[in-house]
């Protein structure tokens, strides 16, 4: 009798304990949205944060799909697809998916990107990027115009943090980092013309991993 009151007791406790809970929750390393003190399931929501609305959809389980910082999640709902950040938010713009480290390349291989205003994956400008890409890692010297084209479309208009390392391989170059949201150049500035460009494709790094990295 004094097991089953105990049992009865835990049980209440904890239907207290989520019917307390409202909105966007994190439990452990998960991210889950309680309506009427149940977790929901299969569906979209929108949660402001610091005034900003991001989009998050819950799986099957209740649990937000979410990725890692250097990794979004790329998940296909109802035929579209999407990408979502290690928090679980959805983005938008360019993502690229770093898949290993090529040393004779010496930069990173992946996969391309594109989501647009509402998130979808657009198909074409995916298509562009991958193609610009695929030069890249032919060997060839690509314009960084080219891919800023698609970046801007999609409001990166500037990286969010560029280095310059003052020196490169070849006495006419100023090697270099572009960081954008979820991509990272390495490039040089050609100092006759003046202009930059894309030599391959580099780990997601912290801004001072970057400056670190530069000065190697």
């Amino acid at each position: 009798m004094a097991l089953l009151m105990l049992l009865f007791c835990l049980m209440a406790s904890g239907s207290v304990q989520a019917a307390g809970k409202k909105g966007l929750v994190k439990e452990g390393k998960k991210y889950y949205y309680y309506q009427k003190g149940s977790k929901v399931k299969n569906t979209w929501k929108k949660v402001k944060d610091k005034g900003v609305a991001y989009k998050y959809y819950f799986g099957s389980d209740g649990a937000a799909y979410a990725g890692k910082k250097a990794k979004p999640a790329i998940k296909k709902i109802k035929g579209a697809t999407y990408a979502f950040d290690e928090k679980g938010r959805m983005i938008k713009g360019v993502v690229f998916i770093e898949k290993k480290f090529d040393n004779d390349l010496f930069c990173y291989t992946g996969t391309f990107y594109v989501f647009g205003k509402k998130g979808k994956l657009n198909k074409t400008d995916t298509k562009k990027l991958t193609k610009l890409y695929k030069k890249v890692i032919a060997g060839n010297t690509i314009p960084a115009s080219e891919f800023q084209t698609i970046l801007t479309k999609y409001g990166e208009t500037e990286p969010l943090y560029t280095y310059y390392t003052g020196q490169g391989c070849d006495p006419s170059w100023d090697e270099g980092y572009f960081q954008y949201a979820h991509v990272v150049f390495a490039m040089h500035k050609n100092l006759n013309d003046g202009l930059d460009y894309i030599d391959g494709f580099r780990k997601f790094m912290k801004p001072a991993a970057i400056v670190k990295a530069a000065a190697m």
